[in-house]
């Protein structure tokens, strides 16, 4: 998993300065304040602020900050544990689901006692990237999801259907409304949320799609927009009153200062594991489903623990 992105926004926090951070990072000026500009322009945000000759993060950068550093971390953790197996069977596993990093580093532990001799390979690409790598053989076991199973290669097994839900700050007037239920329907995004600024989820995603089939349903657009690749920042985001998003169940961040609803008409994605359908699986690859099928509910909070 490359990581080297992450690491220059760090780089910057670190070193308060472009130049000083490009230094460090063996790379140029020009090429790190191309990439920050680049950045805050995709989230719609300023990151940092020059005070006194020296760059200091915003909240908005305090807030992706830490996603960072928690990204780095995890992957730092896949990888010391990944490097403890010794080489013998070596299975490729790739997800394109935010969740998946968060299950391998808890089953990892448990699947090395079984298969000391086996290498997991692991690595996060596009659902186009993934089923491309299917098709030519180039991954083994891949976690995914979609709307639809169709035209998904491979031989597909179902996890579960995660809700799609709608986050807003709790000081925005429509949590004012009396709503029981916890619902809201398109025509009450179009009413109460057309000022509004929108997260929206990365091109060509599962709840992007979603989000475009709800805005044309009701021949709407928001004013404000940004798009992010990484929907639980965009929960922390909606948690400093940046704006409104809609993100799956797994991504949600529970928080007092949000407040989610469940779409109506109900909006799901399923999530899904995809494995290579010309061959048996390898025990270890057993092993490894087995374990994803048991501790997969563990990353998918309750919808009750959010509404």
């Amino acid at each position: 998993m490359d990581i080297k992105y992450l690491n220059y926004i760090l780089a910057i926090d670190r070193y308060k300065s472009i130049t000083r951070a490009a230094k460090a990072l063996s790379i140029s000026q020009p090429t790190l304040s191309q990439y920050l500009s680049k950045l805050e322009e995709e989230l719609g945000a300023a990151l940092f602020l020059r005070h006194d000759g020296e760059l200091y993060p915003t909240p908005s950068g305090r807030i992706y900050l830490a996603a960072c550093r928690d990204i780095q971390a995890m992957e730092q953790n896949f990888k010391r544990e990944a490097a403890l197996l010794i080489h013998s069977e070596h299975i490729r596993l790739v997800a394109s689901i935010s969740w998946a990093l968060k299950l391998l580093c808890h089953i990892l532990p448990i699947f090395k006692k079984e298969f000391p001799e086996c290498t997991l390979e692991f690595s996060e690409e596009t659902q186009t990237q993934i089923k491309k790598m299917m098709e030519e053989g180039k991954a083994d076991i891949a976690l995914m999801a979609a709307t639809s199973l169709n035209g998904m290669p491979g031989c597909n097994q179902i996890l579960g259907e995660e809700e799609i839900l709608f986050a807003v700050h709790g000081d925005h007037p429509f949590c004012r409304l009396p709503n029981p239920e916890r619902q809201i329907t398109p025509e009450d995004i179009g009413r109460y949320f057309a000022e509004d600024h929108f997260i929206l989820a990365a091109e060509n995603s599962n709840v992007r799609r979603i989000e475009e089939q709800l805005f044309r349903q009701i021949n709407f657009f928001p004013a404000s927009t940004c798009r992010i690749k990484h929907m639980h920042h965009a929960a922390a985001m909606v948690s400093k009153a940046f704006g409104v998003t809609m993100l799956p169940a797994s991504c949600a961040l529970p928080s007092p200062a949000i407040r989610y609803y469940r779409l109506n008409p109900r909006a799901c994605r399923i999530n899904f594991i995809s494995r290579q359908a010309c061959r048996p699986l390898t025990p270890g690859e057993e092993m490894i489903i087995s374990l994803i099928q048991e501790y997969y509910p563990m990353f998918q909070p309750p919808l009750s623990n959010l509404l």
